[in-house]
């Protein structure tokens, strides 16, 4: 009996240790093996941008507006892949979303669909992506949020998240501020004070 409580005890022990180190272990094959792509954010919502130790980010790229009105045709909630090509700044957009993953193609992620509709022979399809927070050390907190209204006004700056995408995942590793990390942007700003 005291054998197999302790047998018992190994395999719980393993099992919590596994579980996470998989996960790491994924988002790093995506970082190591996957493309970037650079998503451009839209103004974040004014009342909560920023909570606790992370920004809210909103993406351009979350709402599609397809030619084909049958790409309109999901519910609300329903999970989607969103197949991406660079438009011609170089930012992400979605190409076409599936119902399933594609299967020959790499560079595509999952989306929760926020809202879809066709109206008047249009249609609109709006994406929630898995990567809309962006995790920061908390001393720079108060620094982030005031640099995130500031730019949510200014149109001649562009702030954009890097994203590497790799076999149906993606991995947020920056936020960009007019090419500079918002992390070094933050840094130049309490050493100039």
């Amino acid at each position: 009996m005291r054998y197999l409580i302790i047998g018992a005890f190994v395999v719980m022990v393993i099992a919590q240790w596994f579980v996470p180190v998989s996960m790491i272990m994924g988002q790093e094959e995506t970082i190591s093996n996957g493309v970037e792509y650079r998503f451009k954010t839209r103004p974040i919502d004014p009342s909560d941008p920023f909570r606790g130790k992370y920004i809210t980010l909103q993406f351009e790229a979350e709402i599609f507006l397809p030619s084909d009105t049958n790409q309109a045709s999901f519910e609300k909630n329903q999970e989607v892949y969103a197949t991406l090509i660079p438009d011609s700044a170089g930012f992400a957009q979605i190409a076409y979303l599936t119902a399933e993953p594609p299967q020959d193609l790499d560079a595509y992620i999952p989306a929760t669909v926020s809202y879809s509709y066709v109206y008047d022979g249009k249609a609109n399809v709006t994406l929630d992506f898995p990567f809309n927070r962006f995790y920061l050390e908390e001393s720079k907190a108060s620094e982030a949020e005031q640099l995130v209204w500031r730019n949510r006004l200014d149109t001649g700056t562009v702030t954009y998240a890097k994203v590497m995408v790799g076999k149906g995942k993606a991995s947020l590793t920056d936020v960009m501020v007019n090419d500079s990390s918002i992390v070094d942007v933050i840094r130049r700003i309490n050493k100039n004070r």
